[in-house]
Formats: structure tokens, C-alpha cells, sequence
């Protein structure tokens, strides 16, 4: 029980917690690619800001949020799957919700910024790229 209570032990458990939770919002944000008609509205949504080939960039942002949540559940590919959100998010915030920070954009910001965390964070143990890496370690 007191090595779950030392300071780097309750860091890599939030990292662990958060990895999982964004996880999650980004599969239900993401699920919507398998509803054409929630993706048309996406893309007239996108077409407004005047994003090229919007119907492209809707399935392709939808996308990526889901196989990147599922990605980020498992700890499978965990930091080449936090750059594709980041750039997603990037995009969210700061092009569809033009930054405003404290309003509409707070969401994708926090969003945003948990990837950042999550990238430059250690993997955590329950991992699968952790996983992966000890046992081609051992071999």
C-alpha cells in the first residue's frame, strides 16, 4: 500500500487514469464516423471554416479520434496516436473554435493539452507498448 502512495507512483497511475479517460472521449467523439448522416453535418460544419475537402477532414478527424481513443485505451502505439491527437486538437481549438479558450474551446484545449502530457510522460505499466518492449527486451 505505500509504494501505491509515493510521489512518482500516484504520477504514473494519473498518467494511467488520464490515458484511459481521454481514451474513452475520443472513442464517443469518434464513433459518429459510422453515422453518414452525423458526418454530413460534421463536414457542413467544417465547410463553414472553410477546411479543404471537408468531407475528407470530417471522416479523416472522426477517425482518427476513434482508432486514437481505442489506441489510447490499450496503450497500444500510445505516443504516435497522442501526436495524432494533438494535431487534431490543434486544429479543433484553434481553427473551428478560434481560440477562445475560455469558451467553446476549453473542451478541445484540455483536450489538447492532456495529449501533450501523455506524450512526454513515461508509459505507464499497464501499457501494451510497455509490454511489447520488455519482451522484445528479453529476447
Amino acid at each position: 500500500m505505500k509504494s501505491l502512495l509515493k510521489p512518482d507512483a500516484i504520477w504514473t497511475n494519473t498518467i494511467c487514469i488520464l490515458r484511459i479517460w481521454v481514451g474513452i472521449i475520443f472513442i464517443w467523439y469518434g464513433h459518429n464516423f459510422f453515422d453518414t448522416t452525423k458526418m454530413q453535418g460534421f463536414a457542413n460544419f467544417l465547410d463553414s471554416y472553410h477546411i479543404p475537402f471537408s468531407q475528407f477532414s470530417a471522416y479523416l478527424s472522426k477517425t482518427i479520434e476513434f482508432f486514437g481513443g481505442v489506441c489510447l485505451v490499450l496503450g497500444l502505439f500510445t505516443r504516435i496516436a497522442c501526436i495524432f491527437m494533438i494535431i487534431n486538437m490543434s486544429v479543433a481549438t484553434f481553427v473551428t473554435q478560434r481560440s477562445d479558450l475560455f469558451g467553446d474551446a476549453i473542451h478541445t484545449f484540455l483536450l489538447l493539452l492532456i495529449c501533450v502530457v501523455i506524450f512526454f510522460s513515461a508509459l505507464d505499466k499497464f501499457t501494451l507498448d510497455r509490454q511489447i518492449r520488455s519482451k522484445i527486451k528479453k529476447q
